[in-house]
């Protein structure tokens, strides 16, 4: 049996070690557009560098006779033929396999803004990137952000960690737009703006000097940096004719198959909104292609945002508010949804302490007292 994974972010590595541990004898090859594995999740830390470059590498749980995993470096998908079960790369290259994950992740969107032609930018969705930044960042440099989701505001938090003076500029008049409602992203802003970073809502960029945005309103930010974190695609170009269904992303089901037989995908690519996710989707993608029964397939982790106490989980929006409960305060803000006496979903922005508490009771569809109200609102 032949185990094929594409990528080697935190879902492909994930289900690679999976499968070694649940299957001991089968083939299993990773294969990848980078050079070496990398997790993702830490690629803003390595900006503060509040992290270490070896703890993003994650080469050593793949290599060695232990695992007898192949890696593959540099290869880029280019087809899949799904009837075959071939995957052609674009160096002409091709892989037959019995199982197929394919976990391709995303990649960062250029924004369509009108730039002068000496503009330098860069981009903190890979390695690359990241040191790209580190390399040429000093200490009162002034950066600005384009983009306000959880990669712009991550990225936003490292550069001011690294005792950058920045600024996030948002043209929607929310952060976190996928996630947040208006009075959620005016609390997370008052987080941002105490540590010193200054967030601008629904302004847009009419021109992009070398050294200023200049806004459709007349006036100036200056800046020795800028990053761009205007959203990811899923890097899914490869399955136009593949008859895997995607739309953007890759559809799957409660076991991580698509529609095609023995062809499983996890990660970014299939819709994970965090690597926590990322990697629980890995880990059921692996039981299936071993044909194991997988332990709990409820339970998905929660979006979490490092250093902002950030967390939520679940339906957190309740249409018609009956099933509310909500502390708002200036730093704080807390919201609990019930549904017939279980908690069906949470978010909690500025203290997060009791994020594991109310995952705990959501996965176990308990019916909570007043006691445990008060203590999750505490």
């Amino acid at each position: 049996m032949t185990h094929l994974i594409i990528g080697s972010g935190a879902a492909g590595i994930t289900a690679a070690g999976k499968l070694r541990e649940i299957d001991p004898s089968g083939d299993i090859i990773v294969a990848s557009s980078d050079t070496e594995p990398y997790m993702k999740m830490y690629l803003t830390d390595y900006i503060s560098g509040s992290i270490k470059p070896d703890r993003i590498l994650t080469g050593d749980l793949i290599k060695g006779k232990k695992n007898d995993i192949v890696f593959l470096p540099g290869k880029t998908l280019a087809s899949i033929d799904a009837e075959n079960k071939i995957v052609y790369f674009i160096d002409k290259s091709s892989l037959e396999y019995d199982r197929l994950l394919v976990a391709t992740g995303t990649r960062a969107v250029i924004p369509q803004i009108d730039l002068d032609d000496d503009v330098v930018y860069h981009l903190s969705d890979s390695l690359d990137g990241v040191k790209r930044i580190t390399e040429n960042i000093i200490p009162l440099d002034k950066a600005v952000v384009i983009g306000a989701g959880a990669t712009g505001i991550q990225t936003a938090v490292s550069l001011s960690k690294a005792g950058l003076h920045v600024s996030i500029i948002e043209r929607d008049p929310v952060i976190l737009k996928r996630h947040l409602d208006k009075i959620q992203s005016d609390t997370l802003i008052r987080i941002l703006e105490r540590t010193g970073i200054r967030v601008f809502v629904s302004r847009e960029c009419s021109v992009i000097r070398k050294d200023r945005v200049v806004f459709k309103t007349g006036d100036e930010i200056q800046f020795d940096h800028l990053v761009f974190c205007c959203g990811q695609e899923p890097c899914s170009d490869f399955l136009t004719d593949s008859g895997i269904v995607y739309d953007p992303y890759v559809n799957i089901n409660q076991m991580c198959k698509t529609n095609i037989e023995d062809i499983y995908a996890a990660g970014s690519v299939a819709g994970a909104l965090c690597n926590q996710q990322a990697v629980k989707q890995a880990e059921i993608a692996a039981y299936g292609m071993a044909d194991a029964k997988c332990p709990g397939l409820e339970g998905y982790h929660p979006f979490v945002m490092r250093d902002l106490e950030l967390s939520f989980y679940g339906r957190f929006h309740d249409p018609d508010r009956s099933g509310e409960i909500t502390l708002k305060q200036k730093h704080e803000y807390k919201k609990l949804v019930l549904d017939q006496g279980n908690l069906s979903g949470f978010i909690f922005i500025g203290d997060c302490r009791k994020t594991k508490t109310a995952v705990n009771l959501i996965n176990e569809k308990k019916n909570i007292g007043d006691a445990e109200l008060r203590d999750l609102m505490g």
